[in-house]
């Protein structure tokens, strides 16, 4: 039996193409997003991905209230789990600082999602009509990530992140760094959606004949129709597949599975590897 163990977290139903529909700041406003108006006086910035904002002086409530930007994820400056990188660190935070220095400005927040786990409010930064954190990532500042939610225009950020890296910007810039932040990608269950990215398999495949023993420990995309949904405990859900195929589905991303029923075709993406003598 064939598997495939899905760690990462784009789940996109082949017939559900909403999802990758580019968005506009009206499409957002249309969807329910809230802006906030952002006066640059009245901001701090930690890092390349988080500062603080006065929401006072724009007349909200509290007197200062920390900003996590959506979909992104720049190098520490602090030594973290994930370890200090003032190299590419610092460049992020300048290019936040400089952007939030050019008004008008406004932080879109989504009615679904407006806070993570550490009460910061989550939001994609308009700087003139400039979406800052998609050019934190096309700049090579950062990283893509959707821990939190998937973009609208998915398609969008996957393209500005595979050309930062095509084109050696920032943390993409040297074989090291290269090497570094594709492993954080990998233990988040993602990869450069590039071509010259060996763990990057650019050609869709079909469950109905696929050999993953080909692809170990590489991401693939993975057509196929859904023959049943099996829950292994709390912690794992199983998609069998035609001919096979198992793909393993993680607790944290279950949340994010749309109601497959049998027969439905479907598309799934994540690593392929070998375990107690089973690809997975």
């Amino acid at each position: 039996m064939q598997k495939i163990y899905l760690i990462g977290i784009c789940l996109v139903c082949l017939l559900s193409p909403k999802l990758l529909i580019a968005e506009s700041w009206t499409d957002l406003r249309n969807s329910g997003w809230e802006a906030k108006p952002i006066a640059p006086s009245m901001v701090k910035v930690v890092d390349g991905d988080t500062f603080y904002a006065d929401w006072n002086r724009n007349n909200y409530t509290e007197s200062e209230e920390k900003i996590r930007l959506l979909f992104v994820d720049t190098p520490e400056l602090n030594q973290s789990h994930k370890g200090q990188d003032l190299e590419f660190g610092l460049p992020a935070r300048d290019f936040l600082q400089d952007r939030l220095q050019n008004g008008p400005l406004q932080l879109w927040v989504s009615p679904r999602f407006p806070r993570d786990r550490y009460q910061r409010t989550l939001g994609l930064l308009q700087a003139e009509d400039a979406n800052v954190n998609l050019l934190l990532i096309g700049l090579g500042h950062s990283l893509f990530d959707a821990r939190y939610q998937l973009p609208s225009n998915f398609d969008s950020y996957v393209d500005a992140e595979a050309r930062a890296y095509e084109e050696k910007r920032g943390i993409w810039s040297t074989y090291a760094s290269r090497r570094r932040y594709l492993k954080r990608l990998a233990n988040e269950g993602r990869t450069v959606y590039s071509k010259t990215n060996r763990r990057y398999v650019t050609k869709l495949q079909k469950a109905e004949n696929v050999d993953l023993a080909r692809y170990d420990k590489r991401f693939i995309k993975l057509a196929g129709r859904l023959e049943r949904r099996v829950s292994k405990g709390s912690y794992i859900e199983l998609l069998l597949l035609e001919n096979g195929v198992e793909v393993v589905v993680r607790q944290k991303y279950q949340d994010r599975l749309p109601s497959w029923q049998f027969g439905d075709q479907i598309l799934v993406e994540g690593f392929v590897q070998k375990y107690r003598d089973k690809w997975q």
